[in-house]
């Protein structure tokens, strides 16, 4: 997977050229850019996970950043105290062929609310990740989904209420109910009804499922009872997938 921006960069001082390629240290800071890139990675790699019915194995190799100057010639930066050499710094991850969808992607890199769903969705995906870690990934990228999006599907929760009822009142009802229940929300009711609204008849299918496996997250979590190997990864993922996905047909509305 390559990124490529344009970026101001100091190349004078230490510097060795090797015909193809130059080294320059300390031009960059290195760790800064490489942090930016793999937010929009793991942006990538979630939308690939949301376009595709297909579950493509993801794995990590390395990571790292190469400059090209004004006459094309790739430099790599390093820092002074750790060089460990230009053919350690490359990472080609190649999306051609694969079933991405551009409009997933380009939201999903955009969205600064979305950034942790998508680091932690990616971070589930590798196939280096042990199935314990992926079910806590799995389930914490769910649940700041939920968080962040309740707020938008609230408000509509209650206007298909309110906009409906010809009883007088209804309104000032559920805006005092809005305000008393402010901070007191568990998940299973903002599930509850982000699902009523995004999935139509399968929600009842749904909220049980998130019943279920939230059971299994707080016994693992307050008591330390679980079985690896029985973690429903898949079925979590999915259901992550599932309401990303409609979240962001629903706003890109």
């Amino acid at each position: 997977m390559d990124f490529c921006e344009e970026i101001e960069a100091t190349l004078e001082g230490l510097d060795r050229d090797f015909g193809e390629y130059a080294v320059y240290f300390d031009a960059i800071n290195v760790e800064e850019v490489r942090e930016s890139f793999r937010d929009r990675a793991a942006a990538l790699v979630s939308s690939l996970a949301i376009s595709s019915s297909g579950h493509y194995p993801i794995e990590h190799i390395t990571d790292g950043v190469y400059l090209v100057n004004g006459d094309g010639k790739v430099v790599y930066p390093f820092h002074t105290n750790d060089f460990e050499g230009p053919g350690s710094t490359i990472d080609h991850f190649f999306l051609g062929g694969l079933d991405l969808n551009p409009r997933y992607a380009e939201a999903l890199i955009g969205d600064k609310e979305m950034r942790g769903v998508s680091t932690l969705l990616a971070y589930s995906l590798d196939v280096s990740t042990d199935r314990l870690r992926t079910f806590l990934f799995t389930w914490i990228a769910l649940e700041i989904l939920i968080n962040k999006a309740f707020i938008v599907y609230e408000e509509k929760f209650v206007h298909e209420l309110t906009s409906r009822s010809t009883v007088p009142g209804t309104s000032r009802y559920f805006d005092r109910i809005k305000k008393v229940m402010q901070d007191k929300y568990n998940p299973v009711d903002k599930f509850t009804v982000i699902a009523s609204l995004l999935s139509g008849e399968s929600s009842d299918e749904h909220i049980e499922q998130f019943k279920r496996i939230k059971g299994i997250r707080d016994r693992l979590v307050h008591r330390g009872e679980y079985e690896e190997a029985s973690l429903p990864n898949l079925e979590l993922r999915e259901l992550l997938i599932g309401y990303l996905r409609r979240h962001l047909d629903y706003i890109s509305q």
